[in-house]
C-alpha cells in the first residue's frame, strides 16, 4: 500500500512541476517519517557527518575544473595530440575520440562534461570525414562514459563517501578496467 502511495505522490508532484530536489527530499523525508526505524537525531547526525567529509569538497572542484577546461581550447589541443599519435590508424578519428575522451575524463572527472567538450567538435569532424553516424556517436558517447572508470571520477568519489569505502582503493581498482575498456573501444574503432 505504501508503495502505491509513494508512486502516486511522485506522479502528482511531477505533474505539478515541483523541482526535482524538492520532490526527492520531500519523498525521502516522508518515507523516513512513515517508517521511523531510526531516530531523527541519528539521521541528522549521519547527514552532517557525510556532508562534512573533506573528499566531498573535491566534487565541486572537479566540476569547476571540467567547466574551465571545456570552455578553453584544452579539448582541441588534446584532440590534436591524440590525432598526431593515433590518426594514422584505420578509423583514426574514432580512435582519437576514444583516447581524447579517456584523457579528458581523467582531467574533468565527469562523463557528461567529457562528451560535450570532445563531442562538440569531434563529432562534426567525423561526419565530414565520412564516418557512419553510429561510429561517430558511439565513439564519442562510449569513450566519454569512460570518465566514470578512469580516476579521478566524481561518481566514484560520491560512491566512496556514501558507502564509506576508501576512495584511494576505488581509484586503484578502476584504473585497469578503464584502460582495458579504452583498449577494447580502440580495437573496435580500428576494426
Amino acid at each position: 500500500m505504501k508503495g502505491w502511495l509513494l508512486f502516486a505522490a511522485v506522479a502528482v508532484l511531477i505533474l505539478l512541476g515541483v523541482p526535482l530536489f524538492v520532490l526527492l527530499g520531500g519523498i525521502s523525508f516522508g518515507l523516513f517519517a512513515a517508517y521511523e526505524e531510526l531516530p531523527s537525531e541519528a539521521l541528522l547526525k549521519y547527514m552532517m557527518e557525510t556532508l562534512t567529509k573533506p573528499a566531498l569538497l573535491s566534487v565541486p572542484l572537479y566540476i569547476l575544473a571540467g567547466a574551465i577546461v571545456s570552455k578553453g581550447r584544452t579539448a582541441q589541443h588534446l584532440v590534436g595530440v591524440a590525432q598526431a599519435w593515433l590518426g594514422w590508424l584505420p578509423g583514426g578519428l574514432a580512435v582519437t575520440a576514444v583516447l581524447a575522451c579517456m584523457v579528458f575524463g581523467a582531467i574533468s572527472g565527469s562523463s557528461p562534461v567529457t562528451m560535450v567538450a570532445i563531442g562538440s567538435f569531434l563529432y562534426p569532424a567525423m561526419r565530414q570525414a565520412g564516418y557512419p553516424n553510429s561510429l561517430a556517436l558511439g565513439s564519442v558517447t562510449v569513450g566519454g562514459s569512460l570518465g566514470i572508470l578512469i580516476p579521478p571520477s566524481i561518481p566514484m568519489i560520491v560512491y566512496g563517501i556514501v558507502t564509506r569505502t576508501d576512495i584511494d582503493k576505488l581509484f586503484m581498482a578502476s584504473v585497469i578496467p578503464g584502460l582495458w575498456a579504452g583498449g577494447i573501444l580502440t580495437v573496435i574503432a580500428i576494426g
